[in-house]
């Protein structure tokens, strides 16, 4: 139907649709509708719904007299006002879940903590993998407050590592789980609200994406972690492959980056500001692990045809940089021509 009188789909989101003429932008979610608009836009969107739908117009958010200064959508709380003298939208998730999740835990009474979670050692994450399994009943339980919490992270990003490391053990959740769960619900109870506010501003001429990687940060898998963050979205991901050195993690962190918006690989990884993510050779010369001859002969043929601004025309390592296992050739080398020279 929007199709119909003009609005186009979105290319890479199909529940985004957008009219040139007059810049009018619309958001689907199910029977949900969020429009975008001048006055005259919005009341051409509405006369077009509502020939074909029965529909309940929720409010209209804005600044001018006789809008609305805060509307709900999707459980959400969207409001409008000032922030350091700048017209501003703020953006809350709903309160409903977290007291939910706080109540569910049984911690209406418990005492706060500053962090959702702590940084474990790999003997305590070792130990932690051979935790006894939860019941049914209590499993029930703590599956339905991940994703209660899951459901929040999408607008507070100071939770989001730690629902997903929550979400891994979803299948088969253990006691350490547990634990680690209602950690998270004594965050929440001491810092229950978070705001994200979106103040005017010129239209950017780029796209600015933040990326980094946490190494191996699960002992159990040695997988490593991509957090992103880029304008509306936040992501912390575990990386589907397992890295053999910091390089490598922080490079897949930058190609996830980039494919949110579609950059390439060309482009992304002058952006790195780790020297041997941005080399183009993760794999040939600066693993902390040893590589077979033949495994190093394939990555080098593989890495050399991805078309990277940032990679080296030559096979010598960048500047400052030596390889290991070179040195200790040569060393070797040197020793055996000693020993030529004594006998």
């Amino acid at each position: 139907m929007l199709e119909s009188a003009g609005i186009k789909r979105g290319r890479s989101n199909a529940s985004v649709f957008y009219r040139e003429s007059d810049g009018t932008r619309i958001v689907v979610h199910g029977d949900d509708f969020l429009v975008l608009s001048d006055s005259q836009g919005l009341q051409e969107v509405d006369d077009l719904l509502r020939s074909d739908y029965e529909l309940k117009r929720l409010g209209t958010l804005g600044f001018e007299e006789g809008d609305d200064r805060e509307i709900h959508f999707l459980n959400r709380l969207i409001r409008v006002g000032k922030h350091n003298g700048r017209q501003a939208v703020f953006l809350e998730p709903d309160r409903k879940h977290l007291d939910l999740l706080i109540r569910e835990l049984g911690l209406d009474t418990a005492k706060g903590v500053d962090t959702p979670d702590v940084k474990k050692s790999v003997d305590q994450q070792m130990l932690e993998s051979k935790s006894p399994i939860l019941g049914k009943d209590l499993a029930k339980t703590y599956r339905s407050c991940v994703m209660r919490a899951a459901y929040l992270s999408q607008d507070r990003p100071d939770i989001s590592h730690t629902v997903k490391d929550l979400a891994r053990g979803m299948i088969n959740p253990t006691e350490a789980k547990w634990s680690d769960l209602k950690r998270l619900g004594r965050f929440l109870k001491k810092y229950p609200g978070f705001t994200q506010i979106f103040a005017e501003q010129r239209m950017p001429n780029s796209i600015r994406v933040q990326v980094d990687s946490g190494h191996a940060g699960c002992a159990v898998t040695r997988r490593s972690t991509t957090g992103m963050m880029a304008l509306f979205e936040h992501a912390s991901n575990v990386q589907s492959t397992i890295s053999l050195s910091t390089g490598e993690s922080e490079y897949y962190a930058l190609v996830k980056g980039g494919s949110i918006y579609g950059v390439g690989p060309s482009i992304i990884a002058a952006g790195s500001r780790n020297r041997f993510a941005s080399s183009g050779r993760i794999r040939l010369q600066f693993g902390k692990r040893s590589r077979e001859p033949d495994r190093i002969r394939k990555s080098e043929a593989h890495t050399n045809q991805i078309p990277m601004a940032a990679r080296k025309s030559s096979h010598e390592p960048p500047e400052g940089v030596t390889c290991t296992r070179q040195k200790q050739s040569g060393r070797r080398t040197d020793q055996k021509r000693a020993r030529g020279a004594d006998a």
